[in-house]
């Protein structure tokens, strides 16, 4: 196919992929968001309570933020309400649904697919 000028193309290209990363969603974070740096999450303990939690994020897209130390795979992340929490804060439940749509390649540089979404 041949590209006419005037006209524009949009293309995906996967830089990178890292196997066996645990990710969580952005929206968990609580502090701004930048490439391997500390940030806060809210987990939920075993008596479904809020724990302030210091983690380091590694690469980061529009929907995901890699986690590479200070949370278990597996482990459920506070997305919503976590500005008002506290530690200790008794929660109530509630799974969010995935993400509907497809990452773009371009975006899902360093995240893989198969990884487990720390909110699971």
């Amino acid at each position: 196919m041949t590209l006419l000028q005037g006209l524009f193309a949009r293309g995906q290209i996967v830089v990178k992929k890292i196997p066996d990363v645990t990710r969580i969603p952005i929206d968990a974070l609580l502090e701004q968001i930048k490439e391997n740096r500390p940030n806060t999450v809210f987990t939920v303990d075993a008596d479904n309570k809020a724990n302030l939690n210091r983690i380091k994020v590694g690469a980061i897209d529009q929907i995901f933020a890699e986690v590479t130390d200070g949370l278990k795979p597996g482990q459920w992340v506070v997305v919503r309400g976590k500005e008002i929490l506290n530690s200790g804060q008794p929660l109530r439940l509630t799974e969010l649904p995935r993400p509907q749509r497809e990452l773009p390649a371009a975006w899902a540089r360093s995240i893989s697919e198969n990884n487990a979404l720390g909110a699971q």
